[in-house]
């Protein structure tokens, strides 16, 4: 059995991850949007994601679920973390994409885009 982890906890520590590359994860809440996730995680290189946290073991409701597959529908990235492994596998993710940009480079980052729901 997993190890049960609040999403306070998890939440801390994307903000830390993020920040530690040079983002900014933004908290969002809007009373007209309901169900978008908790986190819109910005880097260099133009390279966005919505993060939805989760405590280990919990799953979207139904509203967040619909607003994040119209999200992928746009072409964003959208990932449920409610783990430390789910976690690592995003920050591993952005250090690879964030290492392939040349240094002062104005290029940015053209990802596929998929959604990681559990």
């Amino acid at each position: 059995m997993k190890q049960k982890e609040s999403e306070k906890t998890l939440e801390a520590r994307l903000v830390r991850e993020i920040e530690a590359r040079g983002g900014m994860a933004l908290k969002y809440t809007s009373q007209f949007h309901r169900g978008i996730p908790d986190r819109i995680c910005l880097l260099p290189g133009g390279l966005g994601v919505f993060v939805e946290l989760k405590s280990t073991g919990k799953k979207p409701t139904k509203l967040q679920e619909h607003a994040m597959k119209k999200l992928v529908e746009m072409g964003h990235a959208v990932i449920v973390i409610d783990n430390t492994n789910d976690l690592e596998w995003l920050l591993e993710f952005i250090d690879n994409t964030l290492r392939d940009l040349p240094p002062d480079s104005d290029k940015k980052i053209d990802v596929k885009r998929k959604l990681i729901c559990k």
